[in-house]
């Protein structure tokens, strides 16, 4: 369970020789410790028929972080997020490929208080994956929040361009599934960046005004731009 800073109380399923045991009737629920972060305690007691009392835990996790933020530079990324209540740090991991399915860990943060961090020597022109999860340490024990992603491009404001042949506009890096839109020859396009579905295989991040709304999306690399 996450922390909302009130009691927290799930109600377990009882069962007695694939019998459903009824709470309020059966047996009555008592919690310890189900506010804060940390490991919470549920106690069933017997009533009427049934006696005795039986423990189990479960988890109280941090919020995750929220306004996860990004600011592109050239060959740099710099990442910023709102402080959640009962959090001791972050740890933030990253991918440089779409399919990728493993994020490196690639900065541990300690002090709750630091809300951000540059991320240098990146490659230009290039879009990166983040995840950033926060951690409470609790009797020696850490108890880590959910992850929260982002998308940032190595590529300040993007750039505007001339798209020399007409395209289909995708609204994921895989080009599969029904298209957002077509962009005829000749049209005006944001280019965003270049995104590396896997470690060989590009595609153009763009976004196209459709005339009165602006679609964001993923065009084959074969297309040529024109700046």
């Amino acid at each position: 369970k996450t922390y909302t800073g009130k009691e927290i109380t799930p109600s377990p399923k009882l069962t007695l020789d694939g019998k459903t045991l009824k709470k309020g009737t059966d047996y009555r629920l008592s919690y310890y410790n189900n506010t804060d972060v940390g490991t919470a305690t549920i106690t069933a007691t017997g009533i009427g028929n049934y006696k005795g009392t039986l423990s189990t835990t479960f988890k109280i996790i941090p919020k995750k972080v929220a306004s996860f933020k990004k600011v592109s530079g050239t060959k740099a990324v710099t990442l910023s997020w709102a402080k959640p209540s009962q959090s001791n740090g972050y740890q933030i991991f990253r991918k440089s490929t779409y399919n990728g399915k493993t994020y490196t860990k690639v900065k541990g943060i300690p002090d709750s208080s630091k809300t951000t961090w540059k991320n240098s020597s990146l490659k230009a022109d290039r879009e990166y994956y983040y995840c950033i999860r926060t951690f409470k340490t609790v009797d020696g024990k850490r108890y880590y929040s959910d992850y929260t992603y982002l998308t940032a491009p190595t590529l300040p404001g993007g750039k505007t361009a001339v798209a020399k042949t007409s395209t289909k506009l995708y609204s994921t890096p895989t080009l599969t599934g029904d298209a957002l839109a077509s962009i005829p020859k000749s049209a005006k396009i944001t280019y965003v960046g270049r995104t590396y579905v896997t470690s060989s295989k590009i595609v153009y991040h763009v976004k196209y005004n459709n005339g009165s709304e602006t679609l964001e999306g993923y065009i084959p690399s074969t297309v040529t731009l024109t700046f």
